[in-house]
């Protein structure tokens, strides 16, 4: 199994879901949790994997693991306030 990270951060007024490796953004929003949502969305197809999110000041709010998609076990994944 493929193991990869994306991360979540704002950048300007778009919050933006980038994999790890990658040099351009996968996906970009206009709220939090639409980027958030996207990226453990594209986790689990990838196989799952590590979920950084980064706050409005760019430090670290949270680090999960989102499990693969052919997983028994449901993602819970609420930590934030949408903004």
């Amino acid at each position: 199994m493929h193991k990869s990270g994306r991360t979540v951060y704002l950048e300007g007024a778009h919050w933006i879901n980038k994999a790890g490796s990658d040099d351009k953004a996968s996906t970009i929003h206009d709220k939090m949790f639409k980027a958030i949502d996207a990226a453990i969305k594209m986790l689990r197809i990838e196989g799952g994997g590590e979920l950084v999110v980064k706050g409005e000041d760019g430090s670290i709010k949270d680090v999960s693991l989102v499990k693969p998609s052919n997983s028994d076990s449901d993602i819970k994944y609420a930590p934030f306030k949408r903004t």
